[in-house]
């Protein structure tokens, strides 16, 4: 069972959807280059091992995210980035540009099958909630459900400190049954949103640039 989210949950979420080495870790890409393009669909949720990604928001971006960089350290769970347009299907009005040379893993939609008694797919899904790009968007429902008084979060450090909180093992017991419900939740909305859109809602099987 993995707890910590890492190379090691990705190539086993494959693995259990028999696509073993298939990976995942994609070239290295350069400072200043995008790693998500501004107006590209994104049918890959991104893993930042190495490496810094600031978030860049275009005009047309209604609600500019609290969190505008995330930094990749092969020591620590990584972030996630790409699910704020993953699960909606929208093309991305943000661009996420490297401010250094970064090292991602993508996870493409066919290892997001079922949670169920899945470790590893509890593990990216508490890291959904906690380190990812959509982190401010889950982070009050979820603390509402296990009765945590918090106020709106005005900064991103209000959301840093309530995430670190949730990542208590204190809430474990509790937080595994709303991980699995929310997993439900926002695989529903992405078929939705492929459903209106005339998408297929499993798109990704080979994402451009991905090596073995």
């Amino acid at each position: 069972m993995n707890e910590n989210f890492g190379e090691d949950t990705i190539i086993a979420l494959y693995k259990r959807v028999e696509k073993p080495g298939r990976t995942v870790r994609l070239p290295p890409i350069r400072a200043g280059e995008p790693v998500i393009p501004m107006g590209a669909e994104v049918d890959c949720l991104y893993a930042l091992r190495v490496g810094t990604v600031k978030l860049v928001a275009g005009g047309s971006e209604k609600q500019p995210p609290l969190v505008k960089a995330f930094h990749g350290n092969p020591h620590k769970d990584m972030p996630i980035i790409g699910a704020r347009y993953f699960f909606t299907r929208r093309k991305s009005s943000i661009a996420y540009v490297a401010q250094t040379d970064v090292v991602v893993y993508a996870i493409d939609s066919s290892v997001l099958v079922d949670i169920h008694n899945d470790r590893n797919m509890l593990t990216l899904m508490r890291e959904l909630i906690v380190n990812s790009d959509v982190a401010e968007q889950f982070v009050p429902a979820v603390a509402k459900r296990l009765d945590m008084p918090i106020g709106k979060f005005q900064s991103e450090a209000d959301l840093l400190a309530i995430c670190e909180e949730i990542r208590s093992p204190a809430f474990r017991p509790r937080l595994d049954p709303i991980l699995k419900r929310l997993f439900q939740s926002v695989m529903k909305q992405r078929r939705d949103a492929a459903a209106q859109a005339g998408l297929e809602a499993s798109v990704c099987t080979d994402p451009p640039g991905i090596r073995a």
